[in-house]
Order: C-alpha cells, then structure tokens, then sequence
C-alpha cells in the first residue's frame, strides 16, 4: 500500500502512460470502469504473472477465460493505461501485453468532491468483491487442519503515530501477498490458479478453482495528510517498488542470480536495478546496503 506520490508521464507507442512507480489518479479516464469487472481484474493478473510481454491467446489458456472476453478486458486495461501494448515484431508477429505495475494502487483527493464520488463508487466494487469471495469460502465442513483462518474486529482512537504504525504493519502484510504472488509467478502460466486465501481484515480459505485477483488498493489523501503516509524508512524513500524487491534480496545475502530467478527478470536487469540502488543510498557495496536498510537512515 503506497501513498500517493503524485502522476508523471512519458510517450511510449503513441500513447501516454503513468511511471511503473506511481500510483494511478481514480480520475484517470477509464480506471473506475476497468477495475468494476471481475474478469478484467482477473485478466490483469494474469498478464502479471507472466513476468513478460504475453498475447491475448496465452492469457486465455491462462486464465481459462473465453478469448473474446479476455480481449474485451485488455482492451479496457490498456484504455485506463493498466496494460502496456508490446507491438509485433518480426521475431514474434503477434501483438502483446505487459502490465505497468506490480499492483493495481489507485488515489483519490478526499477533498475534491468529483474524485470523492468516484471513490465511493469504487468502494462499492469493493463490496461487491468481498461479497463475491465471501460466497467462495470454503465451507467449515470442508476444512482441514491445514487451513488456517482468523477474524479480528476492533474499534480504537488512534493517534497519528499510532496511524502510521498501523499502517506500516499492512504495509509489511502486503509485501507477504506479494511475495506469494512472485513465488507463483516463478511456476509459470500453466501452473494451477486455485486462490487458497481471501485476504481481508479476516483471512478464510477459499474453495478450489478460483481465480487470484490481484493486489488492489485506493488510498485517501489531501494536500495535508499525504505526507503522513510515509515510506517504511527514509533509506527507502528514493526506491521504486521493484527496486525495494531487489534492495531487500541483495541485502538479505541472495546473489544476482537468485534474484533474477526470484523476480523473473534477467542478470543484466538485476545489475542495473543494483547500480541505481547504490546511487540513490550512497553506499557501494551489499554490507552498506544492508546496514542502510537495518537503520533505516
């Protein structure tokens, strides 16, 4: 869950897109309507597990959806600048798509009443969700010891460093789902899609053959309040997400190879992702690295 950090733009293809880094403004022309289907959001996440440029046909044998609503699906991703277009070229004549971020992360101003209405229409496709997944829990009946599930409910005043640290613990429950979703991503396109866990303020294991949707959120903010949603630490705050991935892996002892299986990227690309990690934090080599994570300075 990041905070909004305001959208830049670049030409790419004819066409503009948002940094792979940024949230997603809700205003931005098609996101609401993209993001109200179950199948595009199950599309999208299929296309992100491919860790690669993937046509219409591969996500089809991937997600199991008929071609013709997978393709209806990618186009409204691609006109809400979720996907990326790959143009055909000579070596693959077939037209494909990438997505742009690792997670759907959209923003609103709280205090502008237009993005606040398209919010709350937002959070109503959040309840639809949930009142979809809920449908989908396995039946205590049919669970076995092996399921693990938990419900918690409170209600608190909480100040605002209590906020903020409340907020860095779903911060670090995010970084688990991703982390689960890039070991998947490591099996391949034709691994089984079965979703074991619906992940709420409650966790329920799901029945079998439900598609994963990916990691959704939309986060509130005014000119007042973004700033304190802060990054986890200062050491991170000039990182993108993917840069943090490799960031913590190569501080955690992983060599560039590990990494670049664990992500599904190339050496080269982990070598260039380390170089820019090293110049943003002012440290040369993995034992600074870590202690500059550690300490969060």
């Amino acid at each position: 869950m990041k905070p909004p950090r305001g959208i830049s733009h670049s030409r790419k293809n004819g066409r503009s897109r948002h940094s792979s880094d940024a949230p997603l403004s809700i205003a931005t022309a098609g996101v609401l309507e993209a993001v109200s289907h179950p199948i595009n959001l199950q599309v999208w996440e299929s296309i992100r597990r491919f860790r690669r440029a993937a046509s219409a046909s591969e996500v089809q044998v991937s997600s199991r959806i008929p071609l013709a609503q997978v393709q209806a699906a990618i186009d409204a991703l691609h006109q809400a600048q979720l996907v990326e277009l790959v143009p055909a070229t000579r070596e693959n004549r077939t037209i494909r798509w990438k997505t742009i971020q690792e997670d759907l992360r959209i923003t609103y101003r709280r205090d502008l009443p237009e993005e606040e209405l398209l919010q709350q229409k937002m959070q109503q496709l959040f309840d639809q969700t949930h009142r979809d997944l809920r449908a989908k829990v396995k039946p205590r009946t049919k669970r076995t010891r092996g399921d693990f599930h938990w419900n918690s409910i409170d209600a608190a005043q909480l100040t605002v460093p209590e906020v903020n640290e409340v907020y860095e613990l779903l911060q670090k429950i995010v970084k688990v789902v991703r982390g689960a979703k890039a070991r998947v991503a490591g099996l391949g396109p034709e691994a089984p899609v079965d979703s074991n866990y619906m992940l709420a303020i409650d966790v329920e294991p799901l029945a079998e053959g439900v598609l994963p949707l990916p990691i959704m959120q939309c986060i509130g903010s005014t000119a007042e309040t973004a700033p304190a949603l802060s990054r986890n630490s200062d050491s991170e705050v000039a990182l993108t997400a993917r840069e943090r991935d490799v960031a913590l892996r190569l501080a955690a002892g992983s060599s560039r190879t590990d990494v670049s299986r664990q992500l599904g990227i190339s050496p080269h690309t982990v070598t260039e992702f380390t170089r820019r990690i090293y110049r943003k934090l002012g440290v040369n080599n993995r034992a600074r690295l870590a202690a500059k994570l550690a300490s969060g300075t």
